[in-house]
């Protein structure tokens, strides 16, 4: 008889309900249900067992054992997921007082600082404070004791259409608060030593030795990037370069990286086998691997490729087969034990939906013999496999489909193993304080093709479709389909899989056809960012774009935060207006019937009166724009509070929607 899938990959009778207990947890946040499921499982399961006392009874019964199997699942999801989130503080003990945090990490900007801060003193479910300071203090280093006024807030969204849920992306890291200060009301007060600061330090004393040598900079941050895991150096042309071209994930750390760095490895301990130390050899590669793993910050995709990488050497040195399938969806149990919020991640659902893919779908080429043949074949088929798996991700996530990533793929791809290797040689080199000229030619010359590749083909207009908007039920609709073509391909004749099928495709034409017929394509919106006050005029596929209170505003930036908004409502064309689309009268623009004061305003709340008052029949609403510096914004909220003039603060509504009646195109 043969064997079923679900016998053949045993992990996922406990994968499954475990990612339905996170999904859970994150609707119903409460401990109820998990107890109510854990006993049900364990009472079924008792109940099974004692009914069926004999081998034949139990073997008879085995379907009815996943049941409970599965409800036990489902509560070690939730309680993973309630024990590991983030405790809550309460703001009114912690601020107007001083407060003493530990830095985990820090990042040095050109003229501010960026920290994640813990409260000393707390647990390790304590919340993560997000630390921004206007001055850089280079002295600090992640591990130290720093004291800061308590002026905490809760982490809150701009409140923009269709913009990324960014409370929600630092929740997900543990950030639930934040703060910005001058850096001058730093006050060190101490240091904590310990293995994560050990690590971020060290990483950071890697940068800048890398940073320090005489590489081309471009090539420093390509290095710093591919085997450091930090990409923040890499400037935002060259990613977008990368992401036009279908290449992005050679700038991200992934089982790509890592499996090159394995067989550096591998060959580096040859002479091992040559002792008969074969299994000294293998273990020793672990120990390396690992060591990468835990230096680069552990991020999904290298834990992924790390776990599958120890199931094939432990399958070697104890003589068993690997199931590389099972492999995958034990590390994804790891790292969604560990971290559950991990399953919201993009580089994690991009990552294991990759390997998964092309583990099912992409063939095995052993019988070509030709072996550059086979290369190229196996490349082609490998990112024609990735590319359509994750079709439907990158457009939900980026707002934009690669059509020439296969042909990036086989041009950029032999060069990186190469790349890879002597990146490796460099990074040993300036850990010892050295300098190598040749190695540095040599590293350039790699990385001039790669990246004359990617700007030549992130330049064509046809090679990248921009402004793609896809909803979540779409994504649904993408995968259920995938699925039920994998199922119908291997049983073709089952008539349930073609209606399935059938119904799937109906139902993604009809979300379709909604959302096109529902989506507003004229309006006015005044979007809420923390520099400025940009306010749009859209009509179908053009839209007028006036900022009153930025000289120096960054179209290209604006236009690629916003990517969303522009992909859902079809607008393929913004420009900059002129002073006359509005008139900005002593640093307040009327907007309707609302006055917004935007960061060009520079008086008392009686001036914002006359303003209001001044040729209007009736008083407008007065509205302080998120672009108003924080003192200042404090400063006139309390004097409309004072004075009881009504009005209404963009930080905390968010933006200002006006969509017109006209709906379609």
């Amino acid at each position: 008889m043969k064997p079923s899938p679900a016998s053949q990959l045993p992990i996922l009778r406990i994968l499954a309900p475990f990612v339905l207990g996170i999904l859970l947890a994150w609707r119903v946040p409460s401990w109820w249900w998990v107890a109510v499921m854990a006993g049900a499982g364990v009472a079924g399961y008792a109940a099974l067992w004692l009914v069926s006392r004999s081998p034949q009874a139990r073997y008879a019964a085995r379907v009815w054992f996943t049941l409970p199997i599965i409800l036990m699942g489902i509560a070690l999801g939730g309680a993973t997921t309630l024990v590991r989130r983030p405790h809550t503080i309460d703001l009114r003990q912690i601020n107007n007082r001083p407060v003493e945090v530990m830095i985990n990490d820090i990042t040095f900007r050109d003229f501010s600082m960026m920290m994640d801060v813990q409260l000393t003193g707390g647990d390790r479910h304590s919340p993560h404070i997000l630390l921004t300071t206007r001055g850089c203090d280079y002295r600090l280093r992640a591990g130290d004791v720093v004291t800061i006024p308590g002026r905490l807030q809760a982490v809150a969204n701009n409140g923009n259409p269709d913009e990324m849920d960014y409370r929600q992306y630092l929740a997900d890291k543990g950030i639930l608060y934040q703060e910005h200060i001058d850096v001058r009301r730093l006050q060190p007060s101490g240091h904590h030593d310990n293995w994560p600061a050990r690590l971020c330090n060290l990483r950071h004393r890697m940068e800048r030795r890398i940073l320090a040598s005489t590489l081309e900079p471009e090539v420093q941050h390509f290095v710093i990037a591919m085997l450091v895991g930090e990409r923040r150096f890499i400037d935002n042309e060259t990613r977008q370069a990368f992401s036009r071209s279908g290449v992005a994930h050679v700038l991200a750390l992934s089982g790509l990286h890592l499996g090159i760095i394995t067989l550096l490895l591998w060959w580096l301990f040859l002479p091992l086998d040559y002792l008969g130390a074969r299994k000294w050899r293998l273990a020793i590669t672990l120990c390396c691997i690992a060591a990468f793993v835990f230096f680069t910050g552990a991020s999904p995709s290298v834990v992924r490729s790390a776990v599958m990488v120890g199931f094939s050497f432990a399958g070697l040195m104890f003589f068993r087969r690997n199931n590389a399938l099972n492999a995958l969806l034990v590390a994804a149990l790891l790292i969604l034990y560990f971290s559950p919020q991990a399953l919201r991640s993009v580089g994690f659902q991009l990552s294991f939906i990759t390997v998964a893919s092309i583990l099912l779908f992409a063939p095995r080429l052993e019988r070509v013999r030709n072996r550059v043949l086979a290369y190229v074949a196996g490349t082609a088929i490998t990112s024609v496999v990735a590319m359509l798996s994750t079709l439907a991700l990158t457009a939900y996530y980026f707002h934009g489909v690669a059509l020439l990533s296969v042909v990036a793929n086989l041009l950029v791809l032999p060069i990186v193993p190469v790349f890879l290797m002597l990146a490796a040689l460099f990074l040993v080199v300036c850990a010892t304080g050295g300098e190598m000229t040749w190695l540095n030619t040599l590293l350039e010359w790699c990385y001039t093709p790669m990246d004359a590749v990617t700007g030549w083909l992130s330049h064509l207009s046809w090679g990248h479709i921009d402004r793609v908007f896809v909803t979540g039920i779409d994504v649904f609709c993408y995968f259920m389909f995938i699925l039920l073509a994998y199922a119908i391909w291997h049983k073709p004749r089952r008539r349930m899989l073609w209606l399935l099928a059938s119904l799937v495709l109906v139902a993604a034409g009809v979300n379709r056809w909604w959302l096109h017929t529902h989506t507003p394509r004229r309006g006015r919106v005044v979007f809420n960012t923390y520099n400025a006050t940009p306010i749009m005029h859209f009509n179908h596929a053009r839209a007028m774009l006036w900022v009153p209170d930025a000289s120096d505003f960054d179209l290209e930036g604006f236009e690629h935060r916003q990517a969303a908004f522009l992909a859902h409502h079809g607008i393929e064309h913004v420009e900059l207006g002129h002073d006359s689309l509005y008139t900005l009268h002593q640093g307040c623009v009327v907007f309707d019937d609302c006055l917004l004061v935007t960061r060009r305003f520079h008086g008392h709340v009686d001036k914002i009166l006359k303003i209001t008052t001044a040729g209007k029949g009736k008083r407008l609403h007065v509205v302080l724009t998120g672009s108003i510096y924080e003192k200042e914004h404090d400063r006139l909220a309390h004097e409309c509070d004072s004075v009881g003039v009504p009005y209404t603060t963009m930080r905390r509504s968010g933006a200002i929607v006006k969509f017109d009646v006209e709906r379609g195109r």
